[in-house]
C-alpha cells in the first residue's frame, strides 16, 4: 500500500489563498484609494471652481454698484442743474414782471379809457383811471377777465360820474378803480422726474 503526504499540498493550497486574499484586499485598498483620491480632487475642484465663481460675481456686482453711483450722482447733478435753472428763470421772470404788467395795460386797455394811476404790492395791482362811458370799463374788466395770462381776478372796487370842462364844454366822465393779480403764466410741464428729486 502506498501512502501518499498531502500536507505539503494543502499548506501549498493554504499559502496561495492567503496570498490571493492579500492580493485582493491589497487591490481594493488600491482601488478605494484611487477613487478617493479622485473623488477629492473632484471636491476641490468644484470648490475651486464656485469659489471661481463667487468671485467673478462678487467683482461684477462691484461693478455695477459703481455704475448705479455714477448714475445716482449724475441724477443729483442733473437735478442741481435743473433747480439752479429753474431758479434763475424765477428771477428773470419776476424782473421782468413790471414791465410785462405795463404791457399786458397797454394792450387791453380800450379806447376811451385813460389810467390815471397804478400802485403794485407784491402781486397785488391797483389800478385807478377814467372813462368815456361805463361800457367802456366794462370792455376793459372783460379785457382784464379772458385776453391775458398775467392779469386775473379784475374787480371793480368803485365807479362815479363827474363832469368835467373840456374845450369850454362840460363833459361827462367816469372814474374808476380796479383791483387785480399779477400772476406768471403757467410754465410748461417737465419732463419725468425733472420735478423731484432723485430716489435714494
Amino acid at each position: 500500500m502506498i501512502l501518499i503526504n498531502l500536507l505539503p499540498h494543502r499548506e501549498a493550497r493554504r499559502e496561495q489563498k492567503k496570498k490571493d486574499f492579500t492580493t485582493a484586499t491589497a487591490g481594493a485598498f488600491f482601488v478605494g484609494a484611487a477613487i478617493a483620491a479622485l473623488w477629492y480632487m473632484s471636491a476641490v475642484r468644484a470648490v475651486s471652481d464656485q469659489t471661481a465663481r463667487n468671485d467673478r460675481i462678487k467683482e461684477a456686482n462691484a461693478v455695477l454698484a459703481k455704475k448705479i453711483e455714477e448714475v445716482k450722482n449724475l441724477e443729483e447733478e442733473i437735478y442741481a442743474l435743473k433747480l439752479r435753472r429753474d431758479a434763475v428763470e424765477k428771477l428773470q421772470t419776476d424782473r421782468n414782471m413790471p414791465t410785462q404788467l405795463l404791457n399786458e395795460l397797454v394792450e387791453h386797455t380800450p379806447e376811451g379809457v385813460r389810467l390815471l394811476t397804478l400802485k403794485q404790492v407784491d402781486a397785488a395791482v391797483t389800478l385807478t383811471g377814467i372813462a368815456q362811458t361805463n361800457e367802456r370799463i366794462s370792455v376793459f374788466l372783460n379785457n382784464l377777465s379772458t385776453k391775458t395770462a398775467w392779469l386775473t381776478k379784475p374787480d371793480l372796487v368803485e365807479i362815479q360820474s363827474s363832469l368835467e370842462a373840456r374845450n369850454k364844454e362840460q363833459i361827462k366822465l367816469y372814474r374808476f378803480s380796479i383791483n387785480l393779480t399779477l400772476k406768471k403764466p403757467e410754465p410748461p410741464a417737465p419732463a419725468d422726474g425733472a420735478s423731484s428729486p432723485p430716489a435714494n
